[in-house]
């Protein structure tokens, strides 16, 4: 997840090639990009509620899983870069990684155990504690719904300054990648996502501000919009002449997300490598298409770019609860309309969650204060 924190103030040079402000040190392009991920992550977790009832939810749902999670993940290590240079970097995964994944863990965990209980048994403080009495010890701990994501997190930073050290980073880590979907390692979805989107992270950590530049200009605009646009109508094809039966659905689904390893997607390493080659290449592409026609200059929403952490470990607990009620259900959800509507709600809980008040409100428990936790400096 990109920092949310301010960027530090660039001189000049930097300011000219980034895009950065001189008042705050930041680029209004990539906090743009930021919150709009983060809209479709949101979006993304909603529609997976519809695809099996809508073939254009379903052509929506295709599209998104090729370029939003490597995009996400891509800013996530141009953001990142500190912890390659700086040890004491290494201070903050405590507070900003490793305590938000344990707190919201434990609360993902306790919301799927009792988020379908009627209200009023809730109440029941003995059956309470009698049903979260019978969760396991190591099923506290074990990444539940979107936890993956803090998990890899503290993985990819914690490799940061092994990646800056080759002089083929980009190339190791795709090399990673393909060799991973074979390995036994990866029947465990957060590993296996882990290695397999892990070029992307690696491309953000390493590709320098200026080669970014080529994604500003107003041709790489028209470009990125038109093939954003034929991904979709290639999305719509497969959605209604390939993906006839939902299952097949769900194949597709599972090389865009990288959850399962080539045994798993039936097929030999060879095969497996290969799509695997062409999903991130798929990624790439799209990804830098998604890039190009984000907004370059400060928006309404571009304040909100820095707040998608509190968006990300939120909206999750509200999405949960909504379907652990069954209210995701509703019949009149299921027409187009209902699609729509719901998205819509989903794009204003997202803007909600990055507003000031709720950062101020949920600030102690997304960035916890854990200096009690963390040795003095030397």
């Amino acid at each position: 997840m990109a920092d949310t924190l301010p960027a530090p103030v660039r001189v000049p040079e930097q300011q000219r090639a980034t895009g950065a402000t001189p008042e705050t040190g930041r680029d209004p392009y990539f906090d743009n990009a930021k919150f709009l991920a983060i809209v479709l992550v949101v979006l993304g977790h909603v529609w997976a509620n519809y695809y099996t009832h809508d073939v254009y939810t379903r052509a929506l749902y295709l599209l998104l899983y090729t370029f939003h999670m490597p995009v996400f993940i891509f800013m996530t290590g141009y953001f990142s870069r500190g912890y390659a240079r700086s040890a004491d970097k290494a201070r903050n995964l405590v507070g900003q990684v490793a305590v938000p994944f344990v707190i919201f863990n434990v609360l993902y965990r306790i919301q799927l155990h009792l988020g379908g209980v009627p209200p009023h048994k809730l109440l029941n403080s003995g059956f309470v504690l009698h049903t979260l009495a019978k969760i396991r010890i190591g099923e506290w701990f074990q990444p539940w719904f979107l936890m993956w994501f803090l998990l890899a997190l503290l993985g990819w930073r914690l490799s940061a300054p092994f990646w800056v050290q080759l002089r083929r980073p980009v190339t190791v880590a795709v090399a990673v990648a393909l060799i991973a979907g074979a390995s036994p390692m990866v029947t465990e979805s957060t590993v296996s996502r882990m290695m397999g989107l892990l070029p992307f992270f690696v491309l953000g950590l390493t590709v320098r501000p200026e080669h970014l530049t080529v994604l500003r200009r107003r041709s790489a605009r028209w470009i990125g919009a038109a093939v954003l646009a034929l991904g979709l109508g290639a999305a719509y094809w497969a959605s209604v002449n390939v993906n006839k039966k939902i299952h097949g659905f769900h194949i597709w689904a599972t090389w865009l997300k990288f959850e399962n390893g080539y045994d798993h997607l039936a097929v030999s390493n060879s095969m497996g490598m290969l799509g695997r080659f062409a999903v991130l290449a798929l990624g790439l592409v799209m990804g830098a298409a998604f890039l190009a026609v984000i907004p370059r200059r400060r928006t309404r929403f571009t304040a909100l770019g820095g707040a998608t952490m509190y968006v990300f470990l939120l909206h999750g607990l509200i999405l949960k609860t909504i379907e652990y009620q069954g209210l995701m259900n509703a019949s009149w959800l299921q027409s187009p309309a209902g699609i729509v509507g719901v998205s819509v709600l989903a794009i204003m809980v997202a803007v909600l969650l990055a507003s000031t008040p709720v950062r101020r409100a949920t600030k102690w428990i997304v960035e916890p204060n854990v200096s009690w936790l963390l040795s003095r400096k030397p």
